[in-house]
C-alpha cells in the first residue's frame, strides 16, 4: 500500500484548507439576507425634507452611515413618501430618498463593514429602466455588482425591484446605487437593509482554490496508480 510522506500530507492539507477570496452574490429579494439593521430616511425629516449633498444618518441600530451622490455641488436629495410626494412603486408609506437630476449614483459610506445591502429602487421617469447595486471592500476594492431590469409606475403596490448583494464576509465598506436609461438617470430608493455577520453562506472556493486542489489529489492518484 502506497504511503504518503510527512511533506507530501502537509503539501495536499495546505490545498485543502487554503482560503478562499470573499465571495458576493447579487440578490433580488431581501429574503435571501439576515437582516440585522436598516435605515430609515423617514429620519431625516418630514416629507419632501431636502438634503445637503453629503450627510451622516445613523441606522435604527445606532450605526453611521455616510450619505453622498455624485455631484456635490448641486445635492438636489429629498426625503419624500410613497403615496405622498413620491407617485411611484413603492409600498404605501415608504420614506424614500429621491436623487434629482445628475445626481446619481447614491453613495452610502459605512463606518463599520456589513455583510449584506440591498434596497427597493425605481427611476423617476415612467417605464423601463436598468438598476444597479456595486459594493466595495477596504481600500476601495471593487467586490461585485449586480443589475436588474425594472418598471418604473404609479401602481403604489411595493412592486419596485430590489437589489442587494449578500458576502460571505463582513467586508462591504461602501456600496452605490444607479440606474440606466437615456433620458435620465434620477431615481428613489426605499429603506435600506443591512446585514451583520453571518448574513452570508459559508465562503465558495475560487477557482484557482479547486485547480489547486484537483491537481493535488491527481497528484497522489498518480502516485497511487505506480505504486
Amino acid at each position: 500500500m502506497y504511503r504518503l510522506k510527512p511533506l507530501r500530507v502537509f503539501l495536499l492539507s495546505a490545498l485543502v484548507l487554503a482560503p478562499a477570496s470573499a465571495a458576493v452574490i447579487g440578490i433580488s429579494s431581501p429574503a435571501s439576507m439576515t437582516v440585522t439593521d436598516t435605515i430609515d430616511w423617514g429620519a431625516i425629516g418630514p416629507d419632501n425634507t431636502m438634503t445637503a449633498s453629503s450627510f451622516n444618518i445613523q441606522t435604527t441600530g445606532g450605526a453611521t452611515v455616510t450619505v453622498s451622490n455624485l455631484d456635490l455641488d448641486i445635492g438636489n436629495m429629498f426625503r419624500q413618501e410613497q403615496s405622498g410626494s413620491w407617485s411611484g412603486n413603492f409600498s404605501p408609506g415608504d420614506a424614500v430618498l429621491f436623487l434629482y437630476g445628475e445626481d446619481a449614483p447614491l453613495t452610502l459610506a459605512f463606518a463599520s463593514p456589513v455583510a449584506a445591502v440591498g434596497a427597493n429602487i425605481q427611476g423617476n421617469e415612467y417605464g423601463p429602466f436598468e438598476g444597479t447595486i456595486s459594493v466595495y471592500g477596504i481600500g476601495n476594492n471593487l467586490l461585485g455588482s449586480y443589475t436588474r431590469t425594472g418598471d418604473s409606475n404609479g401602481a403604489g403596490d411595493g412592486s419596485a425591484i430590489f437589489l442587494g448583494m449578500v458576502s460571505d464576509g463582513v467586508d462591504i465598506y461602501f456600496a452605490r446605487f444607479s440606474i440606466e436609461r437615456a433620458d435620465y438617470l434620477d431615481f428613489g430608493i426605499n429603506q435600506v437593509l443591512l446585514g451583520g455577520e453571518g448574513s452570508a453562506s459559508a465562503p465558495i472556493p475560487e477557482p484557482s482554490t479547486w485547480a489547486l486542489l484537483g491537481a493535488g489529489l491527481g497528484w497522489v492518484v498518480y502516485r497511487r496508480g505506480r505504486a
